[in-house]
């Protein structure tokens, strides 16, 4: 089967368990056998964020890994501390926001996509982690409400949506999606809102309709980066139940 490895951790002297994302079976553990040995022909081919192709074999309390074929191993991003740091971060997400058992070739090839997009790019994008966990809540059923407002149906104004007037745009984590002007002056109980400029409203537009290309090319200044950034997290923190590490913009890393 194809999978991508998203960690390593030590178990006995000489084995590793592994979280593996798999497109025929999604989330699931094997155990490395020897994998820390110089001798070990599997060491180099269970790096994180490698795409291989993997004989799992059922065992009484784990099942193991057999054969390990290399099908990417994403040479330009381990070129790269930059890329790295994004590989590493988004498959530790990855690894989190999923659970066991619970396949999706979809998201599957979303996150080789975006591999292979941030494999390509000639630098990085900091919201470029925001897009990817975004984009797989969508793929989820977590998909937001970007063009009317959340609560009322109704669209924003265009002062609005030009961010003037006592009203400015704004987002409901718990409603999901944006407010319009009136909604955006009533408080709800318990409801967490944030504020967000047009520009952010249209970047996350851009994340969830268009290819990584175009979102890697994104721009936003630097006041905007994190606007993103706490609105994703928080959307992702409410919708998954989990409690993710923060990872804030990729500026903080790099």
């Amino acid at each position: 089967m194809f999978a991508i490895i998203l960690s390593r951790r030590d178990f006995r002297e000489h084995d590793q368990v592994l979280s593996l994302y798999t497109k025929e079976k999604g989330k699931l553990e094997a155990l490395a056998r020897g994998v820390k040995k110089i001798t070990s022909k599997n060491s180099g081919s269970l790096e994180p964020f490698s795409l291989v192709e993997i004989e799992i074999i059922p065992g009484k309390e784990i099942d193991h890994i057999g054969s390990v074929q290399i099908v990417e191993l994403f040479k330009n991003i381990r070129g790269d501390l930059e890329k790295i740091t994004a590989a590493q971060l988004a498959v530790a997400l990855i690894d989190t926001l999923f659970t066991a058992a619970e396949p999706d070739s979809t998201s599957f090839n979303l996150i080789i996509s975006w591999l292979q997009a941030l494999d390509k790019t000639p630098s990085v994008n900091p919201i470029i982690l925001d897009a990817l966990v975004f984009k797989l809540l969508a793929q989820l059923g977590f998909a937001p409400q970007l063009n009317e407002c959340s609560r009322c149906g109704s669209t924003p104004s265009p002062s609005q949506m030009r961010g003037q007037g006592e009203a400015s745009l704004a987002f409901d984590i718990t409603a999901g999606g944006i407010l319009c002007s009136d909604c955006s002056l009533k408080p709800a109980h318990g409801n967490l809102i944030m504020p967000m400029t047009p520009v952010v409203l249209e970047s996350l537009k851009t994340i969830l309709n268009q290819n990584w290309s175009v979102i890697f090319s994104l721009t936003l200044d630097k006041k905007e980066v994190p606007q993103l950034h706490n609105l994703v997290y928080q959307f992702a923190i409410f919708h998954s139940g989990k409690k993710l590490k923060e990872w804030g913009g990729l500026d903080k890393y790099i």
